[in-house]
């Protein structure tokens, strides 16, 4: 059997989206995953709790740089704190993903932090897409903050998670 992912938009806004995973659960798919915002993983616990794998994609690590990076609100980024809550009482695993960026380097250790405290297992850092954003620069090897902020994140290895690392651009 297969896997399947289920993304592209907000997978847990769809309305039968518990029926979806059901279905999926039918046909033997072999790995069902999702990836989400996290605003309503706390209404559709239920349903995550049938996923073999949910990334919660934040970007941030409080709700300032929520809705810097999000614009997103600060009920916004209650529920997801919420969300994340409700995973651990239920004992789901989870990943946390964010996008990183010249500018915003410099808060991955925040990121880290934030990730230990929600109890993440698995932690996903993404280079930007050098043609997504002008306001956010890719990390490119050449740049000494991008090189420094590698070599930090591989100095430890204590991580209560694992991590990925971004793909960076040459």
């Amino acid at each position: 059997s297969e896997t399947i992912f289920l993304g592209g938009g907000e997978p847990l806004m769809h309305p039968q989206f518990e029926e979806l995973i059901d279905i999926c659960k039918e046909y033997n798919f072999r790995f069902i995953r999702m990836s989400t915002n996290g605003i309503l993983v706390r209404k559709k616990i239920s349903s995550i709790g049938k996923l073999d794998s949910i990334n919660i994609s934040m970007d941030s690590y409080d709700s300032d740089s929520f809705y810097k990076y999000r614009k997103g609100t600060p009920k916004q980024f209650d529920q997801i704190i919420d969300g994340l809550e409700a995973l651990n009482e239920k004992g789901i695993k989870f990943s946390l993903s964010y996008i990183v960026t010249k500018e915003n380097l410099h808060t991955v250790p925040k990121m880290i932090d934030f990730s230990e405290k929600m109890k993440a297992n698995l932690v996903h850092f993404h280079n930007i897409n050098p043609h997504g954003s002008d306001q956010f620069t890719s990390l490119m090897i050449q740049d000494d903050d991008t090189t420094q902020f590698l070599n930090t994140i591989l100095e430890r290895t204590d991580y209560p998670f694992d991590i990925t690392l971004p793909v960076i651009i040459d």
